[in-house]
């Protein structure tokens, strides 16, 4: 399957999940999807915004 055909999706964890695999594609050198789609991703796992408190 050609990347440009490729979107990774996710919300919460899950859009966490495909921002560290969209990381791991693009170290690797690899072809990046044509997109991705994030709905609320937990990014933040040192919980430093102030929101958070």
């Amino acid at each position: 399957v050609s990347p440009s055909n490729i979107v990774f999706a996710g919300d919460s964890a899950g859009g966490g999940l495909c921002i560290a695999l969209l990381q791991v594609v693009r170290d690797a050198g690899l072809p990046l999807p044509a997109g991705a789609v994030l709905i609320s991703p937990w990014c933040d796992l040192t919980h430093s915004f102030p929101s958070i408190h």
